[in-house]
């Protein structure tokens, strides 16, 4: 029986959509010690997670456009922290909730659909660091504290980001959305 020749397929893009609050100067500089995704990427809230699929960025794209089609702009407050599974640590959103949970159900339908993890519920959030097993997330907590972190932020959502992770761990930045 001839040998079969197995060419490895590449990986599928990973892709998500997020959206990146400005006037967090604080927060990047403590993310810098404290989140290891600091140096890939800015702050930034997640509306749809990180997802590897065969979809192109023009597909993804369409479909976010129909998703986001007449979304107001949304005013947003972080305040405060939390965390989750004692792992990330995060400024949590306070004014815009209910909104932005609304838009990440939304986008969870049709074409990303497949892509939605239910066991996972979604908690509009920006971390601030990785706690991570090595790491005490109290602690983490209290030295956001201290550095101010958890005072209150506000902004408005008016952009959402689609993002994919290259080589390395690059961001690229392969479209943006209006909002309002």
């Amino acid at each position: 029986m001839p040998r079969r020749l197995v060419v490895p397929r590449p990986a599928l893009p990973r892709r998500a959509l997020v959206w990146f609050p400005s006037g967090l100067a604080e927060v990047e500089r403590f993310r810098a010690d404290h989140d290891p995704l600091a140096a890939s990427i800015d702050a930034h809230l997640t509306l749809v997670f990180p997802f590897a699929s065969s979809l192109g960025s023009v597909q993804v794209a369409a479909h976010v456009r129909r998703a986001t089609n007449r979304w107001p702009a949304l005013p947003v407050r972080f305040e405060g922290l939390g965390h989750f599974q004692a792992d990330w640590v995060y400024l949590r959103v306070t004014r815009g909730h209910a909104a932005i949970t609304e838009l990440h159900d939304r986008l969870y339908r049709g074409a990303l659909a497949p892509f939605l993890r239910p066991e996972l519920p979604y908690e509009p959030h920006l971390t601030v660091a990785r706690a991570g097993p090595a790491r005490d997330a109290d602690a983490l907590m209290a030295a956001a504290r201290r550095a101010g972190i958890d005072r209150p932020r506000e902004d408005v959502m008016r952009e959402l980001t689609l993002v994919r992770m290259g080589p390395r761990g690059a961001i690229v930045h392969e479209a943006q959305f209006g909002l309002g």
